[in-house]
């Protein structure tokens, strides 16, 4: 708690700085400190603590940005997507990031952040986008592996002899397709 505030303090005493905290699958007591520091929306936060909760976007009047996605990611060995989630939490001196699941590596983008001087003068905005843009790339590869997966469906049931298990498999890959429209649809 105190750490936080010093660093609230020395982001006001340093224009354009700002801290980005990150919990990963937090206890809801670590969540509540959080969210008292912050002065966080207390709706929002309840719904980055779901991890079932439908992805979205708002905009505070007060120009905080609160930012829930959802990480999609493809298992060549069983043709499953599995998926994960992540809130942002944005207002003038702070990125908040609040992740559930194993999906999500943030370091890639931390040092992205950190070689970009362009990014790092959107303040914490640029972890809003850098998190996004990261998101959508890899959601379109799982949209591409699997509409590949259909190709290859729709080449075995329309052979001479299909394989005997092609009802299980249209069924697991209608499954998955099921699975990336619930995570991205609502985007």
């Amino acid at each position: 708690r105190q750490t936080l505030q010093d660093l609230h303090t020395k982001c006001d005493a340093h224009p354009g700085s700002f801290i980005w905290l990150g919990l990963l699958e937090p206890s809801r007591d670590e969540l509540d400190a959080v969210t008292d520091l912050l002065k966080l929306d207390e709706l929002l936060v309840e719904d980055a603590a779901n991890p079932a909760q439908r992805a979205k976007f708002v905009v505070e009047e007060d120009d905080d940005v609160f930012a829930l996605l959802k990480l999609l990611q493809y298992l060549p060995g069983t043709s499953d997507v599995e998926t994960g989630q992540i809130s942002v939490f944005v207002g003038s001196w702070y990125a908040l990031t609040v992740r559930y699941g194993h999906l999500g590596d943030l370091s890639p983008i931390r040092a992205r952040l950190e070689r970009s001087a362009l990014l790092r003068e959107y303040g914490p905005y640029a972890v809003l986008y850098a998190i996004a843009d990261d998101a959508v790339d890899g959601t379109l590869v799982v949209v591409d592996e699997v509409q590949q997966d259909v190709t290859e469906v729709e080449t075995e049931v329309f052979a001479s002899a299909p394989p005997p298990d092609i009802a299980r498999v249209i069924y697991n890959l209608k499954r998955e397709n099921q699975e990336v429209r619930r995570a991205i649809g609502p985007l």
